[in-house]
């Protein structure tokens, strides 16, 4: 069993290979069906198509991974696979962005998660057969990125520049991806000239998913212009960007999800300086859904599965002494994510979805009223059967590509 990593062997003793993965996460010998490094010399006749984003038999191929109950973690930068706090194995990949690992297998139970950390895409290559039944995601939390989000510039939402408008600052727009990200709301709207909201980022990336990519953070809100003790929301993180390639067939089944949903901005603080001077800041834009990529030889999907990269809500300006709340997270469903809350008008604009573009932050209605945060747009999730009929029926938010 070659490509084996010396950390797995513990875990391998514990779960034995006659009866993996009972309540763990375990390393099984390969079947047969596939190589385990580059010095097998049918690795390329094996793959009866060319996959997107990395080319198959250049590096070496952990034995097939199958993860049992609990909520499991991987950083493909340091190749540490946990469970809650527990190292359970090293699965070391090469460097470079996205990340690959290859796999001779993979088994995903219903029961388990697994969540992918780090800074770049992941494609899990597996060579053999792949079964998804638990919840794989890259999602954004608030302002922290999924993996691999991608870094985009603007959005933010403008400062206040006059004492006129001393707690106007604009919202931040919502991050872009597979749709537009919406415009920030302006600040303070009783006085002119109003402090701008962040622009409408453009659409980003290609449906094909070629050139792995995330989703785009939304922008900072502005900032009060008084005495700058009010703190603009920041901006959503974007969602991450997941390829899970498969030599041989793909089954996704049960109440899997595959996650990659944008983060919600969150809302500005309000505060009053020692002079009862009233300050407040524009809300973050909600940050974009990622990237979801499924590509196998042939692919089932169950009715009852859900992909999801929807775009987090904005969140809300804050007014005098009021905070704006925080925009939700991008859902793993068919519904869109609510923008965050403020005591005047700037409220944060809802996220995109399936059919749904993300709406616009909700302009500061008032003296010293911050602008809302605009929402995030949706991701791209593209699924890709190379041969046998295209899977269809199951849950996507927003719509799926399909080949």
């Amino acid at each position: 069993m070659r490509g084996l990593v010396l950390a797995v062997l513990p875990v391998l003793a514990a779960c034995g290979f006659s009866a993996p993965c009972k309540g763990s996460a375990c390393v099984v010998p390969d079947d047969g069906a596939g190589p385990d490094t580059t010095v097998d010399l049918t690795c390329a006749a094996m793959w009866s198509f060319m996959p997107a984003n990395f080319t198959p038999c250049t590096t070496s191929v952990h034995p097939a991974l199958v993860l049992d109950t609990g909520d499991f973690t991987y950083s493909p930068q340091t190749g540490v696979l946990t469970n809650g706090s527990t190292t359970t194995l090293m699965l070391p990949t090469p460097t470079g962005s996205p990340r690959l690992l290859a796999i001779a297998g993979f088994e995903l139970r219903a029961g388990a998660s697994l969540e992918i950390l780090g800074p770049d895409p992941l494609i899990i290559a597996v060579y053999g057969t792949a079964t998804i039944a638990g919840v794989l995601k890259v999602s954004a939390r608030g302002s922290a990125p999924g993996a691999g989000a991608a870094a985009c510039a603007g959005g933010v939402g403008a400062d206040a520049n006059s004492a006129l408008q001393k707690s106007a600052g604009g919202g931040g727009a919502g991050g872009a991806f597979g749709t537009i990200g919406a415009a920030g709301g302006t600040g303070d709207t009783s006085v002119a000239p109003t402090t701008a909201g962040g622009p409408e980022m453009t659409v980003q990336g290609s449906p094909t998913l070629v050139g792995l990519r995330g989703g785009c953070a939304g922008g900072m809100g502005g900032q009060e212009h008084n005495t700058a003790m009010a703190t603009p929301g920041a901006g959503g993180g974007g969602g991450g960007a997941i390829q899970v390639t498969v030599r041989d067939t793909l089954l996704l089944t049960g109440q899997a999800h595959v996650e990659a949903s944008g983060g919600g901005g969150r809302g500005a603080d309000g505060i009053a300086d020692g002079a009862g001077t009233h300050e407040g800041a524009g809300g973050g834009g909600g940050g974009s859904g990622g990237a979801i990529f499924l590509e196998s030889r042939t692919i089932t999907i169950a009715s009852t599965v859900m992909l999801c990269a929807n775009g987090g809500g904005g969140g809300g300006g804050s007014h005098h002494l009021n905070d704006g709340g925080p925009g939700d997270d991008g859902p793993c469903s068919m519904e869109d994510a609510p923008g965050g809350t403020s005591e005047n008008t700037g409220v944060g604009g809802n996220g995109g979805a399936l059919n749904v573009n993300p709406s616009v932050g909700g302009n500061g209605g008032g003296a010293d009223a911050g602008g809302g945060g605009g929402g995030g747009g949706a991701g791209r999730i593209r699924v890709h059967a190379v041969s046998g009929a295209a899977p269809a029926g199951f849950l996507s938010s927003p719509a799926a590509v399909i080949n």
